[in-house]
Formats: C-alpha cells, structure tokens, sequence
C-alpha cells in the first residue's frame, strides 16, 4: 500500500460498488453485448466501452452514443433488462473483500456503500439494486448505509453521493475513507473532505498503475486494514 494518509484514526469506511467489492466486469459485458446487438451496433466493442467510462454514468455514455447515431436505440432499457434478468453466477466479491469487511464490522467500523447503480427499485415484478445485489452475496447486513441512482440528483464525481452516505453513518468527512477503483470515486471522495483510497484490486493490470491522486493506493483489500482505525 502507498499512501499519504494522515495518522488521525478513522471510523467509516465507504465503498464503491463493481470494481471495487464485486467483480461484475463479467455480468456488465454480456449485458452491454445483448443492448448492442439489439440495437444493430457492431462497431463497438462491449469491454473497451467499459474501460474507457473511467467511473462515468453508463447512462451518460449510451446517451452520448444514441445521440452520435442520430437515433433513439433503447440502449439504457436494454441494458439494464438485459444485466438485471442476467444468469445466475455472474457476479463474485473479489478475493478478500469478505474478510476485510467483518475485520471491519469486528472493529465497530461504520460501513457504507456509493454506487452508479441503483440502490433498490422493481424492475418487472421484482426488486433488483444494489441492495439485492449484496444479500446475494451474503454481505448486505455489514453495511449501514446504500447510496444508489434513486437516492441523489448529482452522480459521482459530484460529492452528493459521498454526502448522503456519511449523513446515513452520522460521520464527519475527517473520520471516513472512500475507497474505489475509479477517478469519479476519488474525486467524489476528495470533494466530500474524506481521505481517498484508489483500490486497484479490481482494474486490469494496464490500469493499476495510474496516479489518479488519491491519498492510498491499495493493491489488496487487506492492505485497507493498515490505516488507523478508531
């Protein structure tokens, strides 16, 4: 871990989502591929659109790229059908999350999550969100607070979300960390006041190393349990 914290102890922890706790890369490509596919677009390909969203709303870009081919192609409802009725097994909590968040939880750390997906809503008969994402994985009751699309009008890397989510925790930005994988999350962090955690865990190895300016760079989940917790 490289890092420039200070040595003040911290007693929250934020989290954002995919990338970052659950490895979805898999379950978002499939899903971007069937969107694409529906909507008769062959010049993209599905994982390095992705890549190149660099922590933005995926609603945002696929906006963008309707408008750029001068047509309403039902891109945003086809993704999201598409992820959120996906096959089962398609999502995992990366290699060590689990034992990083109860080392947490057994510290009386407070734990949230801020994610650019929604938090919980019904979708055909049925809740899908965050939220369900997490019982999924057998984690959701660790965490106290569940930021999603449905809880903010600004989205990373405006700080609302990061806002909303020490406001849940009744925590000081001083006394809180927002660790995540993506620019949008470091500056969302760093705007909030909170000290920043880029996780590079979860990143292709050709993008670990990129200085996105957070104040810990963290290879492991348990390199996160080094900072001084209160």
């Amino acid at each position: 871990m490289r890092s420039n914290a200070a040595s003040h102890p911290f007693s929250a922890v934020l989290f954002d989502l995919d990338d970052t706790l659950i490895d979805s890369f898999d379950a978002r490509v499939d899903a971007l591929t069937n969107a694409f596919q529906g909507a008769g677009i062959q010049h993209l390909d599905p994982k390095q659109f992705f890549h190149e969203l660099r922590g933005r709303q995926l609603l945002d870009a696929l906006t963008e790229l309707e408008e750029s081919e001068g047509q309403d192609l039902g891109l945003v409802e086809r993704y999201r059908q598409a992820y959120w009725n996906r096959r089962p097994g398609l999502i995992s909590l990366y290699s060590g999350i689990r034992s990083l968040l109860e080392a947490l939880r057994e510290r009386e750390i407070k734990l949230g999550v801020v994610t650019q997906k929604w938090r919980s809503v019904e979708l055909d008969g049925r809740r899908v969100g965050a939220a369900e994402e997490l019982s999924e994985l057998g984690i959701a009751d660790i965490f106290s607070a569940i930021v999603g699309l449905e809880d903010v009008t600004r989205f990373k890397p405006d700080p609302e979300p990061v806002e909303i989510a020490l406001r849940q925790l009744s925590v000081a930005p001083q006394e809180a960390v927002m660790v995540g994988d993506s620019p949008a999350d470091i500056e969302a962090g760093r705007a909030a006041g909170c000290l920043t955690c880029h996780a590079t865990w979860g990143l292709p190895a050709a993008d670990r190393s990129a200085d996105l300016g957070a104040d810990i760079v963290a290879e492991t989940p348990e390199a996160v349990l080094r900072l001084p917790f209160a």
